[in-house]
């Protein structure tokens, strides 16, 4: 097999070095996974804080009666909590727009039926995402009650996923 072959001096010593083409492809492929590896990490930090904002705003607009606005954002809140929990373990799109449909099967894939993980808040992603295409795309208001009620089920979603997923390593 044939190789690379390297001089490397140092002072009067001379080293000749064969790095045979094997070796480079290792070489390559570890420092590509070490990049992934280090963007996955930066993605989930990302859109762990997005997750966290998104989560703030939409107390506050409930606060303040933004009962439209506060479905929104406590809908992105999860979606963004899930894509940060799908990077830290290694799961990101083949495109760069991560795309609605493909997190929800991702996350549920993923977490719930091949890790077991997160049995009961199954489904609501869906159906937070529902409410929130009614509150931006119909001419339907939500209710302080209903904002109440998806706002809860969203800091139970984003407050169950950022523990289970920020806590393992």
């Amino acid at each position: 097999m044939t190789g690379v072959h390297f001089l490397i001096s140092q002072g009067r010593h001379h080293f000749r070095l064969t790095c045979h083409l094997l070796c480079l492809r290792v070489v390559k492929k570890r420092s590509r996974a070490i990049i992934a590896n280090n963007k996955m990490m930066a993605d989930y930090l990302t859109f762990s804080r997005k997750s966290q904002e998104s989560l703030a705003v939409a107390k506050y607009c409930f606060e303040q009666g933004y009962d439209n606005s506060c479905v929104n954002r406590a809908y992105y809140a999860m979606f963004q909590i899930a894509v940060a929990a799908l990077a830290k373990v290694g799961v990101t799109p083949s495109t760069k727009r991560v795309e609605h449909e493909w997190v929800h099967g991702e996350f549920s894939r993923s977490f719930i039926w091949q890790r077991k993980r997160f049995p009961k808040l199954k489904g609501l992603l869906s159906e937070v995402q529902e409410w929130r295409n009614t509150a931006d795309y119909t001419d339907t208001e939500i209710s302080h009650k209903k904002a109440k009620r998806l706002l809860d089920k969203a800091i139970l979603f984003v407050e169950q996923v950022h523990k289970e997923v920020h806590h393992a390593s």
